[in-house]
Formats: C-alpha cells, sequence, structure tokens
C-alpha cells in the first residue's frame, strides 16, 4: 500500500490546513524512521501527537496519509500497515509495539 500523499512536516500542521476527514497515517522521525501508524480523524490526531498535544510522540517530524474508501476498512489497513512494518523492519513502529 502506498501513500496518497508525499511526506508533509508536522511543523506545517497549522498552516496546511488539513482535513479532519477519517485518514490512516504514518508519523515520522528526522531519520525517516516510522514510529506511529494510526488512524482517525487526520486534524485532531495528528494535533494530539504535536510536542504541546495529548499523546506527543518524541521524535516526530513528519506524517503522510493513506486514503481508505470504507471506514470498515480503516481498521484492517492500519494493521496491515503495522504487520507489513514488522516483516521489513523486524519490529513494530516504536509506539505501536504494544499492539
Amino acid at each position: 500500500m502506498s501513500p496518497d500523499t508525499p511526506i508533509k512536516d508536522m511543523k506545517d500542521l497549522c498552516k496546511v490546513k488539513e482535513v479532519n476527514d477519517i485518514s490512516l497515517y504514518e508519523i515520522i522521525s528526522n531519520d525517516e524512521e516510522v514510529l506511529y501508524i494510526g488512524a482517525g480523524p487526520l486534524r485532531s490526531m495528528l494535533s494530539e501527537h504535536l510536542p504541546d498535544g495529548v499523546f506527543p510522540l518524541q521524535g516526530a517530524r513528519y506524517y503522510r496519509t493513506f486514503t481508505v474508501s470504507h471506514g470498515n476498512d480503516l481498521e484492517d489497513r492500519r494493521r496491515s500497515l503495522i504487520q507489513d512494518h514488522l516483516e521489513i523492519c523486524g519490529r513494530k513502529p516504536r509506539y505501536n509495539d504494544n499492539e
């Protein structure tokens, strides 16, 4: 599954005016390591992961999104991305480790 958007900088989230549509997303470090794979209302969820957010992710610098055609597919596709990461990298993303 390939992303629908290029990697975007988290610090530009306020400027980008990202929509709050239900989406699948990856949070990425400065070293391009996938830190977290999440799903939900995009703008709200990304805002929660900013340094001053409710669930800040240390090292989060970038994000990219994936389009999901049906809400029912969202969690299945998220689990699939996490599994793909596990198979390629030998571990889950840092903040998905306990799932």
